[in-house]
């Protein structure tokens, strides 16, 4: 069970049920414990004299199989610490509370920002445990399914590895360098990871996915 720890990389969230929440899984099917879910969203937006165009949000997914418990969150913010309103104070914060509060490890929560540069309230932490809350009275059992879809039209790599061994970051502000000085581009992903569950009825509760997207617009 203490593999989750190491599955901070998003795109893990495909075979994470096999890893952790299905240990069994791998021995047989019939001896998987059924998965449990819910899922809330909560209104993070900063309202104190701004015009808002549109509403932003914290939602949390809720997992749970066995005595294994799993949250995924995802912000519309611009990062998980490091830059923007959310510090990184965030995450310690709202793992120690989920520990205390309902038990949750906190190597189990996982936290991802939409990358939109809007500007949060000052509570994202008490949001954040409140989005869980709300996910946790809603809990019930679902059936998981995994895919994967393929974009290449909306993004690119904005590093260029140039040929003296140098990388420059490409940015609208930023004049671009002589195409004879540009040894290559950098690798984009273009593979969509889906994780869907869904209600017992056959009703989607969740869709996480995962698409490694930063357009240049």
């Amino acid at each position: 069970m203490n593999q989750l720890a190491k599955l901070f990389n998003i795109k893990t969230i495909l075979f994470l049920f096999t890893v952790v929440l299905f240990n069994s899984f791998s021995v047989s099917f019939l001896h998987a414990d059924q998965l449990y879910a819910g899922a809330a969203k909560v209104d993070i937006t900063k309202r104190d004299g701004l015009l808002v165009n549109d509403t932003m949000y914290v939602r949390a997914l809720v997992i749970k199989n066995g005595s294994t418990t799993l949250v995924i969150m995802s912000l519309d913010v611009v990062a998980i610490g490091e830059i923007g309103a959310v510090t990184n104070k965030y995450l310690p914060t709202v793992r120690a509370k989920l520990l205390k509060e309902f038990n949750i490890k906190p190597a189990n929560v996982m936290a991802n920002a939409s990358h939109c540069h809007g500007v949060p309230c000052s509570d994202v932490e008490g949001k954040s445990i409140q989005a869980v809350r709300e996910a946790l009275k809603k809990m019930e059992p679902v059936d998981v399914g995994v895919g994967s879809g393929f974009e290449d039209r909306v993004m690119e790599n904005r590093r260029l590895k140039m040929k003296n061994g140098t990388e420059i970051d490409v940015r609208h502000a930023y004049s671009l360098p002589p195409d004879e000085e540009v040894a290559s581009v950098g690798p984009v992903d273009h593979e969509i990871g889906i994780l869907r569950l869904n209600k017992k009825n056959g009703e989607t509760l969740a869709v996480v996915y995962n698409f490694a997207m930063h357009p240049i617009q």
